[in-house]
């Protein structure tokens, strides 16, 4: 949060957006299932577009990549329901 004393780090795009191994979130629900062979039903968590370009800096820079976020975003829930 912005206030006294407190900095907000903001991002600014520079080049395209990747993540060519994924978010990261169904790699940690394998590696918890691997640890825990009882987990059935679980609520996984996926942040959504806002989230994750809410610290972009300029509006129009988060709206350029919000199709590209969602992308990445649906990407990861097919890899948690696979």
């Amino acid at each position: 949060m912005d206030g006294p004393g407190r900095s907000r780090h903001v991002y600014t795009p520079t080049g395209a957006i990747e993540a060519s191994r994924g978010l990261g979130i169904a790699d940690a629900f394998a590696r918890d299932r691997r640890i825990d062979s009882d987990l059935e039903k679980v609520k996984v968590t996926n942040p959504g577009p806002p989230a994750i370009t809410v610290l972009i800096e300029r509006r129009e820079a988060a709206r350029a990549v919000w199709l590209r976020m969602v992308g990445l975003i649906r990407r990861e829930i097919r890899q948690l329901i696979a």
